[in-house]
């Protein structure tokens, strides 16, 4: 898995944990730990800050309150499948 694929799949797995849970907080929780995942990534320099933003705007949207949700025009069962096979 690359590190987009990982990512999807965090996001993904927030989406996941709210269907289940109900709860909006868990939600911005998992997608803000999938994000600084991501910048860990950044930060150590091994992607670019233009494949950051790349990454992050294809798959985390942000409400008006600035709270990062999962993206709903994504085709989550194909990001998905990309990350585990």
């Amino acid at each position: 898995m690359d590190i987009e694929q990982v990512f999807a799949a965090e996001v993904f797995n927030a989406r996941r944990t709210a269907a289940e849970a109900g709860s909006t907080q868990t939600v911005t929780d998992i997608v803000s730990m999938a994000l600084s995942d991501l910048c860990a990534f950044y930060t150590a320099g091994h992607i670019s800050r233009e494949r950051f933003d790349a990454i992050a705007s294809k798959y985390v949207r942000y409400d008006t309150d600035d709270e990062p949700w999962p993206r709903d025009d994504i085709d989550w069962m194909s990001a998905v499948r990309a990350a585990v096979t």
